[in-house]
């Protein structure tokens, strides 16, 4: 289908009308002076056609068309009611690891990188932004490049670039914001930017490795306003949210958050700081990053290559008069020992340990040489988690009682919108510090901590699908 543009007619009127007038004029005129009218009418003639290049040339560069398809049309009104998210585009600075501004040339004759590139990339932070992803995936491809973002913990498939020198100029591009070596393909790299759009601050963490196509990037999306939530929104339970404020009143003892990678445990140990960060307390940390900066605590990044590891930061941090103590995580029997040895010695310590549940958490400290009366007299709390998907509040169904993920434009068809955490919370209670020390079977202690309370994982999802918040399928596929 095809329509009129009448913008275009009326234009092209107004120029004939312009033009016939002066023919008609100079035709009359050379007659009655008796001058060569082919010659002055052959000049008016000419003048015409420049101005018929000049429509041409108008209808190039803009949309000068007589007629328009039904869908450039659409595609007109849609560019329209979009003007908002292209400004908000332009309006999204990036800034590179050294903190100096990208400022992308404009002009056909300079470097692709320096003007598509970098509109491609505002565009793809811009939509993860808007999605909520976690993480940018820009992976070199047979012909091209595909990008993917991992939202509420699901990697989908956002876009696919087939023209090979942008695919890798935008590669190039990200990894001279992120002060990476250009020339390095071959080897892992790390490096890092940041986004501004307005007053909100974005950090970006990328790392590079080589595949048989060319090298695939992951940028991990460090969004301070989502990442750092209130305690009262991780999900606890009203009963394990008066637990966790009952421990943090507590002058010393180990706290452990456990689960496997990218469960949470580093938000939900950024919220307890948060909880505990007053000016009268001496907070520190060791971090392998450090994912946002906390106002108010002192945080020690991990650099193996000068020398700062887990427990050469956490003796560091012992020497600096604190209250708090927060370590990364617990990965061999030093750092363990140190953890321990600190929680006995007047301080509180937060850490993460990678186990399946709360009670494999003791399994996993005896597996690095912690004696069973250590570990029973420092350990305060273990919290076990998973993240689960919730129900799109938009378009969820119930039936029988049950959420059904249905899917929506707001939730890009998924049936789930956002995350939440399902958990379990070993309190070490006397009978289960007697437990832990005289018994060496994890079976036994647990079930003296669930006969002692404790709601399991399982259980804890179980309630928040009858509350509506998940489904069964997320629950079990979390869980396995």
């Amino acid at each position: 289908m095809y329509a009129l543009n009448m913008k275009v007619i009326l234009l092209i009127l107004l120029l004939f009308g312009v033009w016939l007038a002066p023919l008609v004029w100079v035709n009359r005129d050379s007659q009655k002076k008796g001058l060569r009218t082919e010659v002055w009418n052959s000049l008016i003639c000419f003048l015409g056609l420049i101005g018929l290049g000049i429509y041409f040339f108008a209808r190039w560069r803009g949309n000068l068309a007589l007629v328009q398809s039904s869908r450039e049309v659409e595609e007109k009104q849609k560019v329209l009611v979009s003007s908002s998210p292209t400004e908000r585009v332009e309006e999204l600075r990036l800034f590179r690891r050294d903190g100096e501004q990208v400022r992308a040339a404009r002009g056909r004759r300079k470097h692709q990188w320096q003007t598509g590139a970098i509109d491609e990339i505002r565009q793809i932070i811009l939509r993860a932004l808007d999605d909520r992803a976690t993480d940018i995936h820009l992976e070199s491809m047979e012909g091209g490049l595909r990008v993917r973002y991992r939202i509420d913990g699901i990697l989908h498939i956002e876009q696919e670039y087939s023209h090979q020198s942008l695919s890798r100029s935008i590669i190039s591009a990200v990894k001279v914001m992120a002060g990476i070596d250009v020339a390095e393909k071959r080897k892992a790299q790390d490096g890092s930017f940041r986004s501004c759009l307005g007053e909100s601050r974005v950090d970006f963490r990328v790392s590079s490795s080589s595949t048989m196509y060319g090298e695939t990037l992951v940028i991990r999306v460090l969004d301070r306003e989502r990442g750092l939530v209130p305690l009262n929104r991780l999900g606890l339970s009203a009963g394990m949210l008066d637990h966790t404020r009952s421990i943090l009143q507590c002058s010393q003892g180990l706290i452990l958050v456990t689960g496997p990678t990218g469960c949470g445990k580093t938000t939900t140990l950024y919220t307890l700081l948060r909880q505990l960060n007053a000016v009268e307390k001496n907070i520190i940390t060791v971090e392998d990053p450090i994912e946002y900066e906390l106002p108010g605590i002192t945080q020690i990044s991990v650099h193996p290559k000068a020398g700062i590891t887990f427990a050469n930061g956490l003796r560091s941090m012992l020497r600096q008069d604190p209250d708090v103590l927060m370590v990364g995580e617990i990965r061999d029997e030093e750092t363990a020992g140190l953890a321990v040895q600190s929680a006995l010695t007047g301080h509180l310590v937060f850490s993460t340990v990678h186990a399946n549940d709360a009670v494999g958490t003791i399994a996993r400290l005896r597996s690095m040489k912690i004696e069973p009366e250590m570990i029973a007299s420092a350990l305060a709390v273990v919290i076990a988690q998973r993240l689960v998907r919730k129900v799109c509040q938009n378009c969820k169904a119930i039936e029988s009682s049950v959420p059904v993920a249905v899917g929506c434009e707001r939730c890009k068809g998924t049936g789930y919108h956002g995350r939440t955490g399902i958990f379990e919370m070993l309190l070490l209670n006397k009978k289960l510090k007697s437990c832990i020390e005289t018994s060496g079977e994890i079976e036994a202690i647990r079930q003296a901590a669930v006969e002692a309370g404790m709601r399991t994982m399982q259980e804890d999802g179980i309630a928040k699908v009858k509350q509506s918040i998940t489904t069964r399928e997320e629950v079990l596929r979390v869980m396995r």
